[in-house]
């Protein structure tokens, strides 16, 4: 005699396999790793667009982002493949100092780089230090976040797959029309968002205040660009 249906519960489901991942698997160390990678794609992608000649902040940060996150579902993809044969295993089990430039002066006179004449570049280092401060800052909570919650995150894209390839078998009560891509794109995705929008508002900002300038860290340096390297024109310069 065949046993009858069972009803699936998802909340249900996804609590049980997070209980398993925390187990037997190290989900936010996992989720550590490719958020590090992550940020190391970005930093990639903005250091290309740079040579390439894209030296609008503004422009340029939010794209490496757009760049990074694509990066990162890629890496949950991974992680998802190469789980999945232990995934569908455990289906219906019961377990659980840069150097700063100096500037001449016209009778030899040498100044620092933060000096150039003007008592309000003292002023504007100092906000852009403290934008930039809280550009990271968020940035790092927003990251945290990510790999703290990341047994909830791990565990609901596990049954989604599961889900998909129709691995839950004699139960009622499925919806199979959700997929991991989804559900990644809604828990992850405002979190790029936010961080490209801070990015452009912080390199717009500072290419404002400091035209010329191609990354925050020539900005906070007050460093003109050097010679033969110049990209595109400062878009905020108008």
């Amino acid at each position: 005699m065949q046993d009858s249906p069972r009803t699936f519960n998802r909340e249900r489901e996804i609590a049980r396999r997070r209980k398993l991942l925390e187990k037997v698997h190290w989900p936010r160390l996992t989720m550590f790793l490719m958020v590090s990678l992550t940020g190391a794609v970005g930093f990639l992608a903005s250091y290309l667009m740079l040579r390439a000649g894209v030296g609008a902040m503004w422009i340029r940060y939010p794209l490496a982002t757009g760049i990074a996150y694509g990066a990162f579902l890629f890496f949950l993809w991974c992680w998802l493949h190469a789980g999945n044969s232990e995934s569908e295993a455990d289906i219906g089990d019961d377990i659980e100092p840069v150097e700063r430039e100096r500037k001449s002066g016209s009778s030899g006179d040498i100044g620092s780089g933060w000096d150039f004449g003007n008592a309000g570049d003292d002023g504007i280092a100092l906000f852009l230090v403290i934008i930039a401060v809280l550009a990271l800052a968020t940035g790092a909570v927003l990251a945290i976040s990510v790999i703290v919650t990341a047994p909830a995150l791990l565990a609901e894209l596990l049954v989604d797959v599961a889900l998909a390839g129709g691995l839950y078998k004699r139960v009622r009560g499925i919806d199979r029309h959700g997929n991991w891509l989804g559900t990644a794109v809604r828990r992850t995705g405002w979190i790029f968002a936010v961080v490209a929008l801070i990015l452009a508002i912080t390199g717009g900002i500072a290419q404002k205040l400091t035209p010329g300038a191609q990354s925050i860290g020539q900005a906070l340096h007050l460093r003109p660009v050097e010679p033969g390297f110049e990209g595109s024109p400062d878009p905020l310069s108008d």
